[in-house]
């Protein structure tokens, strides 16, 4: 038994020092706002202000009532694929193609302070975000869709999805609904999206000192992928970009009113862990090699 606590013990330093030491959920958002019926309604007498780690409340761009949108009101998450180790909470936001917020047809468009910076003028920040969504129908030709994604007060690292069926990833989207830095609009090759399925959506920005900062884009749809470890090379999108300075907030738009979807589960953190509660694969196998190893000293 003794010999047993010491293989542990000699794991659990050996673990502490092969994991990355800084590792950070810095926010969280499960849009639990009980009977509310709108999120940001221009500037509102009871912020909506709940999650961990904002630097403040929802609101409305311009402070515009119709630029709100809508809460669930059954206080039910969308559904994580398999592997996902987070827990889900509260509701979950909508857009209606009918009646986007306060305005009958219009886009939705609400920003949030992330309550700390990430210097993209530096090399080698990294920052992840996750988030679950849902397309239920798509008509029309005009909108690019719905899509989630960080600020720096001039463009977006955006992802979601957009008006072809498909998925998107890119950094900052023009009122047409395309991407000015992407080599392409569409991006996707033959993955396409099941509407009415919810998908598990994260994201990975690295910053470069030069024109170079990257992006990637893994998506999992519930009941069909499971959610392993970081890809190492294989992500679904991978895109090169210039952002320009601090990225300082959170930003959900939608274009137009050609898309009906939900969002819900926005995670900001520094590893893939944060955002997926998958441990990285240097955790997995240390655990592991200490179970076995417990296992054959008992025997």
């Amino acid at each position: 038994m003794k010999n047993s606590r010491q293989i542990f013990l000699a794991l659990v330093v050996l673990l502490a020092a092969t994991v990355p030491a800084v590792a950070t959920l810095n926010n969280y958002e499960g849009f639990d706002y009980g009977a509310d019926v709108l999120l940001g309604q221009g500037f509102p007498a009871t912020p909506h202000d709940g999650g961990t780690g904002w630097g403040g409340a929802w609101s409305a761009r311009w402070g515009t009532p119709k630029y709100d949108i809508t809460l669930s009101q059954d206080n039910t998450s969308l559904t994580a694929p398999a592997g996902y180790g987070l827990a889900t909470t509260g509701g979950r936001v909508n857009h209606n193609s009918a009646d986007t917020g306060t305005g009958t047809g219009d886009s939705a468009r609400l920003l949030r302070d992330i309550g700390t910076t990430y210097d993209f003028d530096a090399t080698g920040n990294t920052v992840y975000y996750s988030f679950l969504g849902n397309q239920s129908t798509l008509t029309g030709s005009y909108s690019l869709g719905v899509g989630l994604g960080l600020s720096d007060g001039t463009g977006r690292i955006s992802a979601g999805f957009e008006r072809w069926g498909g998925f998107y990833l890119g950094y900052s989207i023009d009122s047409q609904g395309l991407s000015t830095r992407w080599d392409s609009p569409y991006g996707v090759d033959a993955k396409l999206v099941n509407l009415g399925s919810d998908y598990l959506f994260v994201v990975k920005a690295t910053s470069d000192a030069g024109t170079n900062d990257s992006v990637a884009l893994m998506v999992y749809e519930a009941g069909v992928d499971f959610v392993g470890a970081e890809p190492v090379g294989d992500w679904l999108l991978q895109r090169n970009v210039d952002v320009p300075g601090m990225i300082s907030g959170w930003n959900i738009e939608t274009q137009w009113d050609t898309i009906d979807g939900q969002f819900d589960e926005i995670r900001i953190g520094t590893t893939w862990e944060d955002v997926t509660g998958v441990p990285e694969p240097a955790t997995m196998a240390l655990l592991g090699l200490g179970g076995m190893l417990l296992r054959r000293r008992r025997k």
